[in-house]
């Protein structure tokens, strides 16, 4: 079964602790538009944006957002195109800023 995804983020704060966010899963194409002052931050965590083989993910990042991988605790991961699948992480302006080690 085929399940396209988007989640859009402009504003707040997204924080996983010992979860998982699944964007675009099982044969369908994932994106994550975190915009303007938006914040993830991730402990020991995982977000899948499209995690099935020849599938399509992207993580688009804008304005004066954050997405925070640099909280990532003990087993947190981040996956954008998965399993041999195409991925994007586009990052159009300086304002703002993808933290990782």
């Amino acid at each position: 079964m085929q399940t396209n995804g988007t989640f859009n983020q402009s504003r707040g704060t997204v924080s996983l602790s010992e979860g998982a966010l699944d964007i675009g899963v099982d044969v369908g194409n994932g994106t994550y538009n975190l915009t303007n002052s938006g914040v993830v931050t991730l402990d020991a965590s995982t977000v899948y944006i499209d995690d099935f083989p020849q599938d399509i993910g992207a993580l688009n990042v804008a304005g004066n957002s954050t997405f925070d991988l640099e909280s990532i605790g003990s087993g947190g991961q981040l996956y954008v195109g998965d399993t041999q699948g195409r991925s994007a992480l586009t990052q159009p302006w300086a304002r703002h800023r993808v933290v990782w080690r």
